[in-house]
């Protein structure tokens, strides 16, 4: 009796870790895949370029100004 569930027990150890196999390396890529392709065709859809890619021709500098804001201690102490 004792070796039958050992053999039923490594049976499911076995399907087990195939089953996490096949579900990090293909669902999760293939989830993760999907995600980000339908985020850039969503963006390209609505001409949203999040990272701001365009050359400018004419234009002397691609940095961007910050805005400077006053310190204020009362944005520290709750931050949560």
């Amino acid at each position: 009796m004792r070796g039958l569930f050992k053999k039923i027990y490594s049976c499911w150890i076995f399907f087990s870790k195939a089953l996490g196999w096949v579900n990090t390396r293909i669902l999760l890529s293939l989830i993760y895949f999907v995600i980000f392709t339908l985020f850039r065709i969503i963006s390209i859809i609505f001409g949203k370029d999040l990272l701001d890619r365009k050359i400018e021709k004419g234009r002397e500098s691609y940095w961007q100004k910050k805005e400077i804001k006053p310190f204020k201690k009362e944005l520290y102490k709750r931050q949560f």
